[in-house]
């Protein structure tokens, strides 16, 4: 009996050991950008140009990327600027009105 159980006990591990790998996770293919960020031109090529995590056709792109990026944030300071004036208008003509 000895030898019977010794033959099950093998085949009880066989299986526990195959569980017990891991598997391997499939390979992630590099991914190749499909439109440029500013001008939303499809990159055909093999070569893009990568600039502040982004994906671009050429570096020309990448420079009025950034420049709309710019503008856009000076443009929001203004308005931010613009939005917080009246209400310092409003507290400092009250005072007076008193």
């Amino acid at each position: 009996m000895s030898a019977e159980q010794s033959k099950a006990a093998a085949e009880e591990k066989k299986p526990a050991a195959a569980e017990g790998k891991p598997e391997k996770a499939p390979k992630k293919k590099k991914s190749q950008p499909t439109n440029c960020v500013q001008c939303n031109v499809r990159i055909r090529r093999k070569s893009w140009y990568y600039h502040n995590q982004k994906y671009f056709c050429g570096p020309n792109c990448s420079k009025a990327h950034l420049k709309k990026l710019a503008d856009e944030k000076a443009k929001a300071a203004t308005d931010a600027a613009a939005a917080a004036a009246p209400k310092e208008e409003a507290a400092s003509e009250a005072p007076k009105a008193a």
